[in-house]
């Protein structure tokens, strides 16, 4: 029998309309100052002012989907909407959808669209911009799933059923999470030629955001504007400046003389000391960190099980948590943390023993070690050192390559990149657990490269987990992932961080409380100063 979900939201505001010139002009070198701007009190909240925001890594695409990086997509989701976004509690909610039904049986996903809902360019949103959106998306290859859609059909206006040659849990999160840009300005810019619309798109954001990009210099800053006729409610503040401070020294230099309101990407440590002097820092869910084997490449040394297995047990990973993280990060030796769905209470393999991992690496033919490579960023950069060390101890002499943003980004997420030998990576820890099969679940459910070996019972793990409509049989099966994935020594887990999000007293915002993606930007505020 057919099993249908229906989720319904709330009913939709009436339309606005507005329009918008988004063209940037030329990117300079310096960084500008950023001025404050007095908010005044309107009603229970504070109407204006402009929140001057730190940033310690800039897009670059803004407005061109099928193009994002993670980065993008985090500085893009002031100006572009998604179909469904997570609450605090983790359930999926409704955004330019306002409902959608499941119809595993019959292969078939229907999307009710938010009727009302304007581009900042003035063009409507509606069922042939969706459409237009996804065909977009799934030619590019990153859309997760994409390449089980078989057809879109609209319906009326405000509906579109996708139709999929296989269903799975994951359509719902893979398709509602896609961002939606104007098909109006993106076709105007275009004037035909695509690769001009496209190039035009890396620069310009149209969407029917609370915000839009009216100020954009490459690496420098970057100001959003107040959408007056945003959907859902007027945004508070007037506007929104981003600048780029790479150093995070500087970073806390500024914020402790309040020559910023808040700062997104904050390091812990300044984080901590900045909330002792005062300031608010708000701490959300963070990113799980791994270290990750090129291991699907027959002739990596690291396509031995006994050698993940030794590079597993010689890092100390309680040690290097509280090291990294002054006590605020939790370290793990399975795939999922204490508070994730799939944690296994009472499984702790590969505690840190040095004699064996040496014995692994004698048994896997390396007795004296060899020669590796670490791929990291300047962020993560202390994490590999501390990494570099622990290997040194048994023998791996690891050199560090530290890439900037976009090549560390690419390597990682692209299609047909991957790194050589081992990467210090991240990912964002999503409220509903589906973060393990968009990064380690089959294809073509994840983004990632696949550098990493995925063990056949691995996979039929997922896939089983993925025909699970049933909560609890679903959890029970999660559980199972992660001990398989841990067993299979597929990456080494690390540690999970803590976001934190500096602000200054009279800054009043939740985030990052639901994930570093979700920033109901709309609802914040800043109370006179």
């Amino acid at each position: 029998a057919a099993t249908a979900v229906a989720v319904t939201s709330t009913t939709a505001t009436p339309a606005r309309t507005t329009s918008s010139s988004t063209g940037p002009p030329p990117a300079t070198s310096a960084a500008p100052a950023l001025t404050s701007v007095t908010a005044t009190t309107t009603g229970q909240g504070v109407y204006g002012g402009t929140l001057r925001r730190i940033q310690n890594a800039f897009p670059k695409s803004l407005g061109y989907p099928p193009e994002f990086t993670p980065t993008d997509s985090g500085f893009a989701a002031l100006a572009l909407e998604r179909l469904i976004t997570w609450d605090a509690k983790g359930n999926i909610v409704p955004v330019l959808a306002t409902s959608w039904d499941e119809d595993p049986a019959n292969k078939t996903l229907t999307w009710h669209l938010r009727q009302g809902a304007k581009f900042t360019d003035g063009s409507d949103w509606n069922a042939t911009v969706l459409k237009w959106n996804f065909d977009q998306q799934i030619p590019a290859g990153r859309l997760s799933g994409g390449n089980l859609i078989d057809s879109i059909t609209i319906l009326d206006n405000y509906t579109v059923k996708m139709h999929v040659t296989s269903y799975n849990r994951m359509h719902v999160m893979n398709f509602g999470w896609i961002m939606i840009a104007s098909q109006a300005a993106f076709e105007k810019a275009a004037g035909g030629d695509v690769e001009k619309g496209k190039t035009w798109a890396r620069l310009n954001a149209v969407g029917t955001g609370p915000y839009m990009i009216t100020d954009f210099k490459r690496d420098v800053s970057m100001t959003y504007t107040r959408n007056d006729n945003y959907w859902r409610v007027k945004p508070y503040l007037d506007a929104i400046q981003q600048v780029l401070i790479p150093d995070t020294m500087t970073s806390a230099v500024m914020m402790r003389a309040k020559g910023a309101d808040a700062w997104s990407g904050a390091d812990i440590q300044n984080a901590i000391d900045l909330e002792k002097q005062g300031l608010t820092v708000n701490y959300g869910t963070g990113m799980f960190m791994t270290l990750d084997f090129n291991s699907s490449d027959p002739n990596s040394k690291y396509n031995n099980i006994k050698v993940r297995q030794a590079v597993n047990y010689a890092i100390n990973r309680p040690a290097l948590a509280q090291t990294i993280g002054f006590g605020k990060y939790e370290a793990v030796t399975q795939l999922a943390n204490s508070k994730y769905l799939g944690y296994n209470p009472g499984y702790d393999p590969y505690a840190y023993n040095v004699a064996k991992a040496k014995a692994l690496l004698t048994e896997a033919g390396f007795p004296n070690g060899f020669k590796t490579k670490i791929l990291t960023n300047s962020l993560q950069q202390d994490t590999a050192t501390s990494i570099q060390g622990y290997l040194k101890d048994i023998g791996i002499q690891a050199d560090l390559d530290v890439a900037d943003a976009a090549r560390y980004s690419s390597t990682l997420f692209l299609p047909g990149q991957g790194w050589s030998d081992l990467a210090v990576s991240l990912f964002g820890i999503n409220p509903d657990a589906t973060d393990i099969f968009v990064h380690f679940g089959p294809t073509p459910m994840t983004y990632r490269t696949g550098s990493i070996y995925k063990s056949p019972e691995y996979l039929a793990l997922c896939n089983t987990a993925l025909q699970t409509y049933d909560q609890a049989q679903y959890v029970t099966v999660l559980k199972q992932i992660v001990k398989q994935a841990t067993d299979d020594v597929m990456v080494v887990p690390l540690y999970t961080t803590v976001a934190a999000y500096p602000m200054q007293s009279y800054v009043h915002s939740y985030y990052p409380s639901i994930h570093g993606l979700v920033w109901d930007s709309w609802a914040d505020w800043m109370g006179p100063h």
